[in-house]
């Protein structure tokens, strides 16, 4: 695998992320093969066996493509591992687990996880105009594996997994949205309310401790006892519900707030396009304002393309390894990811 070529890539799933306010949604599934002890309490050999297991089986399913990479963690690089980490692929808790295993397409929307937490975890990725189209194909492959897997499962209580909290029908339902706002106005308890109603909560950004970067927040929904279908319309009534409260409020900062609002992403751009160094955080917090600017209509010069391409690669081991850069070396980490983003600045600039 070229993993300069895995850091340059633009995943599918921000394939229509262009001003939107929800950026994509994932699907994950937990499941364990009937007949064999949790991940944590089996063998080498043992978890080998349930790793050629899933991985024969999982290779015949069409949603490859005949297009999939298989990576064992612990044959990976480090570079690799954290490449895999930091773009969602590969869970945290991958990152200490013992003959754990990946699938993946190219266009990182399916991927299966094997030996994590649970023996499988099945996660399938996509822009939010696909959220039924992913849902129902996801409920396809679940059903084809555990009909050759045989997942298991007890009346009364679900499917059997590792952690109580996915007992039932073991699913949760994330979405990445962009609420400048929200932020903006002060009305994180307008939003709050949202998610309390559905017992949302927030999530880490791609499975990590990230969780509001510069108003890219990451929400989430355990199924518990209910069925796929009702999970799925909480999720779906919070996003409108969200989408609602952030279009009403960017038309309040439009009418009542423009120089404030316009002297915000002017500042983020001429910090975006000078800067010497950095840091992550105050990188999203200006490409946050940046992109309510291309959304709002006030930069016209800037391709959106322009943010599917940046979201990965201004992250931590993606700047590190694309740039040869010292584990800790923070300054010229920060210096690469200034001059990475005036890069990419020039490379989406166009006359609008």
């Amino acid at each position: 695998m070229d993993i300069l070529k895995l850091i340059e890539r633009v995943p599918d799933l921000f394939s229509e992320t262009n001003g939107n306010i929800v950026q994509f949604v994932i699907y994950k599934y937990y499941r364990d093969l009937d007949g064999y002890k949790f991940p944590s309490k089996l063998s080498d050999e043992e978890l080998k066996e349930i790793q050629r297991k899933v991985i024969e089986v999982a290779k015949e399913l069409p949603m490859w493509e005949n297009n999939f990479n298989i990576v064992e963690t612990q044959q990976a690089t480090t570079e690799l591992t954290m490449i895999l980490y930091e773009r969602g692929i590969l869970g945290s808790e991958s990152l200490q687990r013992r003959n754990m295993a990946l699938m993946f397409d190219e266009s990182e929307r399916h991927i299966i996880r094997v030996n994590e937490r649970d023996h499988i975890k099945l996660i399938f990725r996509g822009a939010y105009s696909e959220m039924d189209e992913i849902g129902e194909e996801s409920q396809i492959y679940v059903a084809l594996l555990d009909r050759a897997l045989n997942f298991a499962f007890k009346e009364g209580i679900g499917y059997l997994t590792s952690s109580p909290r996915y007992l039932g029908h073991a699913l949760s339902i994330s979405a990445m949205i962009h609420i400048p706002a929200i932020f903006l106005l002060g009305q994180i308890q307008n939003f709050s309310q949202i998610l309390q109603r559905n017992l949302i909560v927030l999530s880490g950004l791609m499975d990590t401790t990230i969780q509001t970067y510069g108003a890219f927040v990451q929400i989430k929904i355990t199924s518990f006892f209910d069925s796929f279908t009702e999970t799925k319309t909480k999720m779906a009534s919070t996003l409108e519900e969200i989408v609602e409260l952030e279009n009403q409020l960017r038309n309040l900062i439009y009418a009542d707030r423009p120089v404030e609002v316009e002297d915000r992403i002017y500042k983020s751009l001429a910090i975006l396009q000078s800067a010497k160094l950095l840091s992550l955080m105050e990188t999203y917090e200006h490409l946050s304002n940046l992109r309510i600017g291309v959304d709002l209509g006030y930069i016209k010069d800037i391709h959106p393309g322009f943010f599917n391409e940046v979201f990965f690669r201004i992250l931590p081991y993606h700047i590190k390894i694309y740039y040869g850069v010292p584990e800790d070396d923070l300054i010229k980490e920060a210096e690469m990811r200034a001059l990475l983003i005036q890069e990419l600045l020039d490379k989406y600039h166009y006359e609008g």
